[in-house]
């Protein structure tokens, strides 16, 4: 039957079924006039859906920020900071997938995307993990170790532990069982790598700027990740995740994150102000409205838990790239 041809499609649910679920078939519905079999819109809409769940997409996002950050220093990018980012991300986000239990219950197009192509997947994420090894080597001790460090975190997050006496008292095996943790981390660890390296690498030294741009890419990665936990609320409960969004409950992990936009954007616009970064902070504080932007989208309803939001998340980082890539005084091409 070609559903195309109805104008009105009543969707129901008993009281036990998933929101993503819902969400899934009605997002389906809405779009099923792009999706149809042999369409062009089809065909790019799968190329663009292997780029975002295989990881690329936001690896890219990552290199963007390390870019981003080292101009904010007034430090001359170098393609190994962005390399360093792009494959540190890459692989942590593959590997800690195939651990978390959660991601099945709250995006199985993802699962099932990572079953198909779990070989793939693997082998590539192992040799990203070795490559920013190496590349943190080539730059120095320093880098070497941020990376080990964070890579093994990330590595050891959903595994016990915590030593068994603690673990015993405090309930907690894993640091994915610690509330807020994984936001937090994720944050941290964006933060060193995007950050730190460039600056440890360079003539600069650590300054105003370095805590200005460290706190410019845990402050994005902490919202966005923030959003995912809230979109991802109902699966984590199920297998038992201490999440932000569990902790403080949806509206309160809302109002944090809205707060933490707010204070995005005046953080950028006042170090720029007081002379602390160069005036690329007054373009970047476009990144903060557009954190705000999503946010506000999101929770009116506007916008679903789908791929066209996730690629709007991810993309602001992207666009984070764009705007220091405009104001570089290195490049030589604009």
């Amino acid at each position: 039957m070609e559903i195309s041809r109805y104008q009105t499609v009543a969707v129901t649910a008993g009281a036990s079924t998933p929101n993503w679920l819902i969400g899934n078939v009605v997002n389906t519905l809405k779009h099923a006039w792009a999706f149809r079999p042999g369409s062009w819109t089809n065909y790019l809409y799968r190329v663009w859906r292997f780029f975002l769940k295989s990881n690329i997409y936001v690896a890219i996002g990552a290199g963007s920020l390390s870019y981003t950050s080292s101009l904010l220093q007034q430090v001359e990018p170098q393609f190994t900071y962005f390399f360093v980012a792009f494959f540190y991300v890459y692989a942590m986000h593959l590997l800690n997938h195939f651990t978390d239990k959660a991601s099945k219950l709250n995006d199985p197009v993802q699962t099932m995307f990572y079953g198909r192509h779990r070989r793939f997947l693997l082998v590539t994420g192992v040799l990203s993990a070795l490559i920013a090894l190496g590349l943190g080597a080539y730059l120095g001790l320093l880098p070497f170790i941020f990376v080990l460090v964070m890579s093994g975190i990330g590595l050891m997050y959903s595994f016990k532990v915590i030593p068994e006496r603690l673990a015993r008292s405090t309930g907690i095996y894993r640091l994915n069982e610690i509330p807020g943790s994984k936001t937090m981390f994720t944050a941290v660890a964006w933060g060193v790598l995007a950050a730190l390296i460039p600056v440890v690498c360079s003539v600069q030294e650590i300054s105003g700027a370095t805590a200005i741009a460290f706190f410019f890419v845990a402050g994005m990665i902490f919202i966005r990740s923030g959003l995912f936990e809230i979109m991802a609320i109902e699966g984590d409960r199920v297998v038992g995740k201490e999440t932000l969004a569990i902790a403080l409950g949806k509206e309160r992990t809302f109002t944090l994150l809205v707060i933490g936009s707010l204070a995005f954007v005046a953080m950028l616009l006042g170090s720029a102000w007081a002379g602390v970064i160069p005036s690329l902070g007054y373009a970047l504080s476009l990144s903060g409205f557009y954190m705000l932007g999503y946010l506000i989208l999101y929770h009116r309803g506007l916008m679903e838990s789908s791929l066209m939001l996730e690629s709007l998340v991810e993309g602001n980082m992207i666009l984070a790239g764009v705007l220091a890539f405009i104001w570089d005084p290195y490049n030589f091409i604009l």
